[in-house]
């Protein structure tokens, strides 16, 4: 599977990219967005909601594209300005704030946080293994982790594995396999490749794999055998779905996985688009009356949304 995924949603409808320019003449003016790959299907529901709000009370029918992949990857293509992009939803706080700091030329505002994301031990639907309790000590089995060098999630996942009881010492630059320990291009690889039975297991990130349903967080039913552990920032893990609250510190700790968006220059961006832009920041912040983006972020399984 490509590292890079590109989609258009108009209208409520997904296509591959390669449909984009038949499908982008329905709607009124389109964005394009780079969205680090556990956020995509969160993106997609909040921007459902958002369409539907300008579509019904203002009659414009709002598009936009999206490229999915791990963070480095889309900060290098921001960086090389193709493809030019209007908004980007990174998987860490450091990409945005150098993109701010180091490359002002590229952005049009600075960096705010939208999520925090947690990372999870999951095993499932095929091949599955009863790792509810944890990560076994010895290491037996081959598991994947997204690239630690490109993908925050990853990098998360190396921390707790450079931790007692494994204590593998593994680095950004460890040539991989490494041990029993595999990697994908992006956490949106790395889910895919657990679903679909190549490794047993492994770290994921929490919005792939939970909802809200009533208010209480609850793991996806895949199957009657589906397995999964969270693993939290301050350390301690639980099969629960459910946070303790307050959780407590304790071993395999990891960087809270800050997750920051930012606008991005584009200097084709016509008036039309800058509008649209503008309102779906104000939709993405609550601004605008009605905004069910908190919600719906929460919905995935977020510690935390904007």
């Amino acid at each position: 599977m490509s590292s890079k995924i590109k989609r258009l949603i108009v209208g409520g409808v997904s296509a591959v990219a390669l449909m984009a320019t038949t499908l982008s003449a329905q709607a009124t003016t389109y964005i394009n967005i780079a969205s680090a790959a556990n956020f995509s299907a969160t993106l997609a529901d909040i921007w459902n909601d958002f369409h539907a709000y300008y579509l019904t009370n203002y009659g414009l029918d709002y598009g936009y594209t999206v490229t999915t992949g791990p963070t480095a990857t889309l900060k290098a293509d921001i960086i090389a300005g193709s493809p030019q992009f209007d908004f980007f939803f990174s998987a860490d706080q450091a990409t945005p704030v150098d993109l701010y700091n180091n490359h002002r030329s590229l952005v049009d505002a600075s960096p705010f946080e939208y999520a925090e994301g947690s990372l999870v031990l999951w095993s499932g639907p095929l091949n599955t293994v009863n790792i509810s309790g944890g990560l076994p000590s010895p290491l037996t089995t081959n598991f994947v982790i997204a690239a630690p060098n490109a993908a925050p999630y990853g990098y998360a996942a190396m921390q707790v594995l450079n931790d007692a009881p494994w204590s593998l010492g593994l680095t950004t630059s460890t040539t991989y396999p490494s041990g029993y320990v595999y990697t994908a291009t992006s956490i949106g690889n790395t889910y895919n490749a657990v679903l679909a039975g190549t490794y047993p297991y492994g770290f994921v990130a929490k919005s792939q794999v939970c909802r809200t349903v009533s208010g209480t967080p609850t793991w996806n039913s895949y199957s009657s055998t589906t397995y999964a552990r969270e693993y939290y920032a301050e350390g301690t893990s639980s099969s629960n779905a459910v946070p303790p609250n307050p959780i407590s510190s304790g071993s395999q700790p990891y960087d809270h996985i800050t997750q920051y968006a930012i606008q991005i220059a584009n200097s084709s961006r016509t008036t039309a688009q800058s509008t649209e832009l503008t309102n779906f920041v104000n939709w993405l912040n609550g601004s605008t009356p009605g905004s069910t983006a908190h919600s719906v972020i929460l919905s995935y399984c977020y510690r935390w949304a904007l």
